[in-house]
């Protein structure tokens, strides 16, 4: 089963790096069958071909679960950066074990949605100190170009998989509103938020 779960990790893309002002849950899940019990060590997990965006993320992440009294480790640490380290279940399976953690926590990226809007040019007459009545000899033409805003969300996808079970048994999943220069802000945010919804569903002691 870990083999199985962790072959679907895809690699990542640049997008954990765009996000931008907002990150916000969209859905959670938890294994029915399995009671959750507080951690006591994990490995991160970042997904991605950006070896900065993975250390960042991992890093942010190892530091606020170390605050809740778990032993968290970097998955870069003995993850090799090539680009089959994440395709390979053993490999990720070798290192957790020789970790001696209890539980893995990914993060990667799953879609990217881009959306724009439109609103139309406008065309009109401003009055002068006459008015518009005198044909516009004392008026002004004016134009408002249309306007043009495109943003970008980005979905990320976080499970916890407990290493005993050997299954997962959390997955939360968030939407970032992207753009550019905001590497920092995503970070920050969703590794936050993962915390949150971790000690929400009782797998961190509370503070």
């Amino acid at each position: 089963m870990f083999r199985r779960t962790f072959a679907t990790l895809a690699l990542g893309t640049a997008a954990l790096l765009a996000a931008c002002s907002t990150t916000r849950v969209t859905g959670t899940w938890s294994d029915p069958a399995f009671t959750p019990r507080p951690l006591t060590s994990v490995m991160v997990v970042g997904v991605s071909k950006e070896q900065t965006a993975r250390r960042l993320y991992e890093d942010q992440l190892v530091q606020l679960l170390a605050e809740r009294g778990v032993r968290a480790v970097p998955s870069y640490a003995s993850v090799p950066a090539d680009a089959g380290a994440f395709a390979d279940p053993q490999r990720l399976e070798a290192a957790a074990r020789a970790a001696g953690v209890d539980a893995v926590l990914s993060s990667q990226v799953r879609g990217v949605d881009q959306q724009t809007t439109v609103v139309p040019g406008t065309v009109g007459m401003m009055p002068g100190p006459w008015g518009v009545g005198w044909g516009g000899f004392y008026g002004r033409a004016f134009y408002q170009p249309p306007m043009v805003t495109t943003w970008t969300t980005v979905r990320i996808e976080s499970l916890l998989f407990d290493v005993k079970a050997d299954r997962t048994v959390f997955a939360v999943t968030t939407d970032s509103d992207a753009g550019s220069g905001a590497q920092d802000r995503i970070i920050r945010e969703l590794s936050q938020l993962v915390v949150d919804q971790l000690a929400a569903k009782g797998f961190l002691r509370a503070k």
